[in-house]
């Protein structure tokens, strides 16, 4: 019968030992490696955003100059006479037709039917550059009183009025013309009388 005793005690086998020098030179090498990488990471991130920051500056500098620029283009802008006195031509002409508009509303129904077509007349053939500041109607004449940047535009204007439904057979006796040299404007009043049995 045999027995194996066995003298090699535990305490004499050869163990692994994980933290020798070699290894903590490599670790120490591998750390300071990725302390490298992650610093050189931040540093190129660091740069891109500064790099995006001032073309955002530059963009927001350009267009504040573009603002500027416009904003002094607009200060120093001259206004067209000629689109100035078109726009006010324009203006006195609806101010007419307004004024027109509200004097059929104001008359009677028994009445709107003939004024009406007076009032549509007027509005109809009065050419650009004349424009009437009142009209005054009785049973037996109408005056028509306004103003003028070109006088010889009314006889033309009088001579198609003339042959409208509402003044036609009718006669222009009365004409006055006065002139405004400082505002360039000749002032006018013209009467038209109906003719004998014709009912307005």
């Amino acid at each position: 019968m045999k027995h194996n005793i066995n003298f090699y005690f535990d305490e004499y086998k050869p163990k692994v030992q994980l933290l020798t020098f070699t290894n903590l030179l490599i670790a120490c090498v591998f750390m300071i490696f990725l302390v490298g990488c992650v610093s050189a990471y931040t540093h190129h991130l660091s740069k891109q955003s500064a790099q995006q920051l001032k073309k955002m500056q530059q963009t927001v500098s350009n267009k504040k100059i573009l603002v500027a620029e416009f904003e002094t283009a607009l200060k120093d802008r001259k206004l067209d006479p000629k689109l100035t006195a078109l726009v006010a031509e324009l203006q006195n002409k609806i101010q007419i037709k307004q004024q027109i508009m509200q004097q059929i509303e104001r008359v009677t129904e028994n009445q709107k039917s003939g004024y009406s077509i007076l009032m549509s007349d007027i509005a109809g053939t009065i050419p650009q550059g004349i424009w009437l500041t009142g009209i005054n109607f009785s049973d037996d004449e109408i005056a028509l009183t306004g103003l003028s940047k070109q006088a010889h535009l009314l006889p033309q204007w009088l001579q198609n009025l003339g042959q409208s439904d509402y003044f036609r057979d009718q006669e222009f006796e009365q004409m006055e013309l006065l002139n405004q040299s400082e505002q360039n404007l000749t002032q006018f009043q013209v009467v038209s009388t109906h003719s004998a049995g014709e009912n307005p």
